[in-house]
């Protein structure tokens, strides 16, 4: 099985489970539940989330590696932007959903200016304390693979004798921009 046919099937799996679960959760929430009902559809609405969120790198790396290996570039590039579009309109359709499980007090706008933080205020303590959890988490597996990336990196320009140091640079500014970003917001509401 070659790289490209392992990306495409990775893929197509996370689209079909990215679409079955925003279905699930479509479904759910039009129905009053139970806290307990409450959380399998937070569950569900997480999973298509995820698979969503996953889908689109999936996309650029299917879409790059199907362009190298295979000679029909145009059919090719159809299908890459296909899978780029859907599974970019998947990640929309899914932080348009977010504040509708999550809190029914916020309308989501991504037009307004600091929607996120008006989006967190309305939280309940609960819900606010898990999200930034959860956000504290992902900066910090961020800042660990960005880490190891460099370094890889690094490695295999040292021993491959090929250069690397546009991607060490890029990969450097994101890491030194989400920290800094990170540590000026927690100054500002430490104070």
């Amino acid at each position: 099985m070659t790289v490209v046919t392992f990306l495409f099937i990775l893929l197509l799996t996370s689209l079909i489970l990215s679409i079955s679960n925003l279905k699930k959760s479509e479904e759910r929430l039009s129905v009053n539940h139970s806290d307990d009902e409450h959380i399998k559809l937070m569950n569900v609405y997480n999973r298509s989330s995820m698979f969503a969120t996953i889908s689109l790198p999936l996309s650029l790396l299917w879409f790059s590696s199907a362009l190298i290996f295979f000679e029909s570039y145009i059919i090719i590039t159809v299908l890459g932007l296909i899978f780029l579009f859907l599974s970019t309109w998947l990640c929309r359709k899914n932080v348009v959903m977010m504040p509708r499980i999550y809190n029914g007090d916020c309308e989501y706008d991504p037009t307004r200016k600091n929607m996120n933080r008006i989006w967190i205020n309305s939280m309940d303590e609960g819900e606010r304390l898990i999200t930034l959890q959860s956000l504290f988490d992902c900066y910090s597996a961020l800042i660990l693979l960005s880490s190891l990336s460099m370094l890889i990196l690094a490695g295999y320009s040292v021993l491959g004798d090929n250069n690397q140091l546009l991607g060490i640079l890029l990969i450097g500014m994101t890491m030194i921009i989400s920290t800094f970003v990170y540590y000026r917001t927690a100054a500002k509401y430490n104070q």
